[in-house]
């Protein structure tokens, strides 16, 4: 096997270990055991309470959101959706696969609610004081709304027994601005108060996984120092210091964050994996505070989703530096809409974003610029339309590096019977033979290692969709052909059985047609490759082919169509470097030209 052989077979190689590690490898499965959560030093969550006082609800709502809140807890969220988003877990909506409460057509709600297995303890907290809550002992509302300011306020005023305790004021705007303020102004003299967002996000997407790999809990502070907490097995709270920009949650599509604003300081940050029994701990009495909220959401029965896994949910806290003027801060719960996150100006939010590495995330803004500046100068286009005209774009900037890599493959190809008399001739004696290939290269003006430089140099245009494509929340509900929503995958046929790798976890086996396409596009594209390999090599390549219709049959549509439509011009590309014999491009030149004639 040639030196480029072997780069390709170890290109590929890695490419679908990247995948494969990343992206397919579930997580470890309940019961386990794990050094790392000792039983001795339990994670003390924070302490829960139930008040008993009559509760008022009040609904807010303007352009974007729609919002309920409670007077319980001194003023908290208990429904929160965004306008134009749909699909919501609902016990009502179970479909004969599966056996999954899913309804694509409510509207998607982010908070966790009564029925979702939640005591009442650890509900009524988005956000709260804990540390009022047990004080408080009745609350009263006010709302106001000026539609000629263009915007509303809800003040919530804390009683405690025999004296306020203070007030909340919660403002927000009546257009399209996504931020809602919240000042607390406490009479007592604490030297601190910490500000905690219960449960994190809900979920919201039909496929676990989706869902899964991307929710976790993230801080930032303003000396640029980061971290996230991600999976709520066997994982420890994670503990800030100094002044914060921010602390959120997300999943696949929506954040949820806490942001201090005005003239407030923290001076550090929680955020603690909600856990339930069944990671294995059996002397960690504090994790049947959950057990409800896992059986909800794994059980089968009439009352449950009947998910393959519970859900990952955080506690999020904040602590502020109590001072006259009292504490302020903005809850943010939006789609991750990079525009969006970044017209939000809350600083470096768009680090909670999935946009890859250091070196890749100037590209992934690229595209996500380029995706949004083609919507909004082609607004008659659907979005998988948008794609196909993304990808024609791409190839534009990568003909010239396909060209050159063809060049080469061709080269190489044209010096192979040479080469194979001389390893047949040489085969006794490898340090001749060796020299006597390298003669052959340079007498021929072929580099060996410049189609494994081209290949590499193409990574940052074809990694960067792979990340971008399977977390834009601007596919998500948006049909093409027959695919009903691209941010899914296009699954036509259902088998009622379970293969591994193919299947989808619910003891049912969906395959869509995208992936299979990509197969035979990427096969096709191969082809030329293959065609001077010795069986076993052609053999391991048809293997690795196959190996990525499987991984990417549980991928976004989005992302298969992109990489199916990217495939085809390569190689029809291809078949025209070949003389353009039977291409697309000859038919299309020849039919024109005998129109003139």
């Amino acid at each position: 096997m040639d030196t480029k052989r072997i780069f390709l077979a170890a290109f590929l190689i890695v490419g679908v270990w990247f995948f494969w590690q990343s992206f397919v490898v579930p997580q470890p499965s309940s019961p386990y055991s794990s050094p790392v959560l000792p039983t001795t030093t339990p994670l003390n969550p924070p302490k829960g309470f139930v008040p008993t006082y009559e509760e008022i609800t009040t609904t807010i709502e303007n352009n974007v959101f729609r919002a309920v809140l409670t007077n319980k807890n001194g003023g908290s969220f208990v429904e929160y959706e965004l306008l134009g988003h749909l699909g919501t877990y609902d016990v009502g909506s179970k479909k004969p696969w599966g056996g999954i409460g899913f309804n694509s057509t409510n509207p998607t709600g982010l908070l966790y609610k009564r029925g979702d297995g939640f005591n009442e303890e650890h509900l009524n907290c988005n956000p709260c004081i804990e540390s009022l809550n047990e004080k408080i002992a009745h609350v009263e509302v006010v709302e106001e709304r000026d539609d000629a300011s263009g915007v509303g306020s809800v003040v919530y005023l804390l009683l405690s027994e025999n004296d306020t305790l203070g007030t909340h004021k919660i403002t927000y705007s009546l257009g399209d601005d996504y931020a809602v303020n919240h000042q607390y102004k406490i009479n007592d003299a604490s030297p601190e108060y910490t500000v905690t967002w219960r449960n994190g996000i809900r979920p919201a997407e039909r496929y676990y996984w989706l869902d899964d790999q991307y929710s976790y809990a993230m801080y930032a502070n303003k000396n640029g120092d980061s971290d996230y907490l991600t999976g709520n097995k066997n994982t420890q709270p994670l503990l800030s210091s100094g002044d914060l920009d921010w602390v959120g949650v997300r999943n696949l599509f929506f954040v949820a964050a806490l942001v201090p604003s005005g003239e407030s300081k923290t001076t550090g940050s929680r955020l603690s994996p909600v856990q339930a029994p069944s990671i294995g701990d059996r002397g960690r009495q504090d994790l049947y505070k959950y057990e409800g909220f896992e059986n909800t959401w794994v059980n089968k029965d009439e009352n449950s989703y009947g998910r393959p896994d519970f859900p990952s949910a955080y506690d999020v806290s904040l602590d502020f530096v109590s001072s006259d003027r009292g504490i302020e801060f903005d809850s943010f719960v939006a789609p991750l809409d990079y525009s969006l996150i970044k017209g939000s100006n809350i600083k470096n939010l768009d680090w909670i974003m999935t946009l890859g590495g250091s070196i890749l995330k100037p590209i992934s803004k690229l595209i996500i610029n380029t995706i949004n500046f083609l919507q909004n100068q082609l607004p008659f286009l659907g979005m998988g339309a948008i794609l196909i005209l993304f990808a024609f774009l791409v190839r534009l900037i990568s003909g010239p590096l396909t060209k050159m890599s063809l060049r080469s493959t061709q080269k190489m190809q044209e010096v192979q019977p040479t080469i194979k008399k001389i390893q047949e001739k040489y085969k006794s004696d490898p340090k001749v033979m060796q020299m006597k290939i390298m003669q052959t290269y340079k007498e021929h003006n072929v580099n060996p290692l410049s189609g494994c430089l081209v290949m590499f140099l193409q990574w940052p245009i074809m990694i960067p969709p792979f990340i971008v494509f399977r977390s834009v929340v601007d596919f998500r509900g948006e049909s093409f052909l027959w695919i009903k929503d691209l941010s899914e995958p296009d699954y036509l046929v259902s088998l009622p059985f379970h293969i591994p790798l193919l299947g989808t976890g619910e003891g049912w086996t969906g395959i869509g047609i995208l992936p299979i396409l990509m197969g035979v596009t990427l096969f096709l594209t191969m082809k030329k490759t293959m065609a001077n390999m010795e069986g076993q090599n052609k053999v391991m390549l048809y293997g690795m082919n196959g190996m990525f219709i499987v991984l990417f049959n549980g991928f976004p549509a989005a992302l298969n169509l992109y990489y199916v439509v990217y495939n085809l011009l390569n190689y029809l590309q291809q078949r025209k470097k070949d003389g353009g014999d039977g291409s697309l491009f000859s038919k299309v030149t020849t039919f024109y030209k005998n129109r003139r004639k």
